[in-house]
């Protein structure tokens, strides 16, 4: 019998093969490969592929946005800025992909070994975010209309191992069950710590990238999905152009204080977004396959009200080098 543990993984495969097929079907009706753009015309494609977080950041209201440095290795003023970051902070491409070389750094030296990872690739450094809690809302806009929606609402929680009383820090890593779970990785940081042995009950935290590629655990809030949480990404929207299809990923100290507008906002997620309350387990795969289902058909809703409004559609040569990008940023 497939572990529960496991999960994650076919869910992930189910809404990418999902996907492919809406994908298809929905350039057959628009006549293009590249529809998708049009939910997000301020985002490079929409955000599906090699969108720049470094310019997505600036669409968006500077309170939002944790103090942030872009640096381009082959700029010959990379080092030069206003902005002074303080350990720990936080080092992640400036073009990612599901927690892709995404890392808490503590020292100047951990920073160098992570720039040779990084190469001539362009990176941010940001400070670290000390809010309690970590939250994703998917949210939507219809352009022509103004109707404003959120289809899903998730909490992530950061992967640990809890002690017995017996066993190392070493040991109860090793018998982890998460399948997403970087142990080598994860050993490597915590080198000092592997002899160690937790007491029992002691819960240590192993990683605070709140990614399922790393590990992380999405737990469903949709039930709480309601007129002052859509009244609260309305407000959201108020404040952007350009975008209306987006998962905001953010943290705050709880969920009314997010809605009072004290969060700091970690990443906005254009087109490629997933609807991430479906990892959660108590939703059975016939549910899953319908949230795909409406997922697909909000995206392509709205990409028809802006195309109606004159927006127009990227040439096929502009996926396929966006796509290019992505591949080798990420291989």
């Amino acid at each position: 019998m497939r572990k529960q543990s496991d999960r994650g993984y076919w869910v992930s495969k189910l809404f990418f093969y999902q996907s492919i097929s809406y994908y298809c079907w929905y350039c057959i009706r628009f006549l293009s490969v590249h529809f998708y753009a049009a939910s997000n015309p301020a985002i490079r494609l929409g955000g599906m592929f090699d969108d720049r977080k470094s310019e997505v950041y600036k669409l968006l209201p500077s309170y939002w946005i944790p103090k942030t440095v872009l640096v381009s290795p082959t700029a010959t003023d990379a080092d030069t800025t206003d902005i002074k970051l303080d350990y720990p902070i936080i080092i992640k491409p400036d073009i990612g992909f599901k927690g892709f070389l995404v890392a808490k750094l503590d020292n100047d030296e951990q920073l160098d070994e992570y720039k040779k990872l990084y190469g001539s690739k362009d990176f941010l450094l940001q400070e670290f975010v000390d809010y309690k809690r970590e939250f994703s809302v998917l949210m939507y806009r219809y352009p022509k209309t103004g109707v404003v929606g959120v289809s899903s609402f998730i909490e992530k929680t950061y992967p640990e191992v809890v002690g017995d009383g017996v066993k190392t820090l070493e040991q109860l890593i090793d018998e982890d069950e998460n399948p997403f779970l970087k142990k080598e990785w994860i050993k490597d940081k915590f080198q000092d710590e592997l002899n160690m042995t937790l007491a029992k009950g002691e819960a240590k935290r192993v990683d605070i990238i709140g990614n399922y590629s790393r590990g992380a655990k999405f737990h469903s809030l949709n039930e709480t999905i309601d007129d002052n949480l859509v009244k609260w990404a309305s407000k959201l929207f108020e404040q952007i152009k350009g975008i209306d299809f987006c998962r905001l990923d953010l943290k705050a100290d709880s969920v009314e204080a997010m809605k009072k507008g004290e969060f700091k906002l970690l990443e906005l997620n254009g087109a490629k977004s997933e609807p991430l309350h479906i990892y959660d387990p108590k939703y059975k795969f016939g549910r899953i396959l319908n949230d795909v289902h409406l997922h697909w058909k909000i995206l392509a809703q709205i990409a028809k009200q802006r195309i109606k409004l004159s927006y127009e559609k990227p040439p096929l040569i502009d996926g396929v080098k966006s796509w290019w990008i992505t591949k080798n940023i990420v291989k």
